[in-house]
């Protein structure tokens, strides 16, 4: 019961939103770009940056289940700055085991085509299939 109560929670979580979007940080100075939002099955549609552009991907997530957002997959023309974020929901504050997301931003660094690939399970569960995964297919113009 408990895990059908999970895999209904964790479905709702997957089925938000994730947000993709071009922001300036403390990276070289690059153009600004439109605002960008990719579902969490963003399979279809490409994001499209330019050299030195920031890409900012938001996940839904809640780690007092034990599970977290790991990268299996990035393509080289991408570089990760900084560390990865939790983000805390701001409609909840201080409620412990709430739900919030994770966050990580990217610059384009060279031209290319990839895929930028998200799993959510356990860490000591690696062979256990996980409970969700986002793929985004990323285009970086010259």
């Amino acid at each position: 019961m408990k895990l059908i109560y999970f895999s209904l929670i964790l479905a709702l979580l997957l089925s938000s939103t994730a947000y993709a979007q071009t922001e300036q940080t403390e990276a070289p100075p690059c153009e600004t770009s439109p605002y960008m939002a990719a579902s969490s099955t963003a399979d279809e549609d490409p994001i499209t940056l330019k050299i030195n552009h920031l890409l900012s991907i938001t996940l839904p997530a809640n780690p007092s289940t034990g599970f977290s957002w790991e990268i299996i997959e990035m393509p080289n023309f991408l570089e990760q700055i900084g560390q990865e974020e939790y983000l805390h929901d701001p409609f909840r504050p201080g409620l412990v085991g709430a739900a919030g997301s994770n966050s990580w931003k990217f610059q384009a660094i060279a031209p290319g085509s990839g895929l930028l690939r998200f799993v959510y399970q356990r860490p000591w569960e690696r062979n256990a299939n996980p409970a969700g995964t986002v793929t985004y297919n990323i285009n970086v113009a010259p």
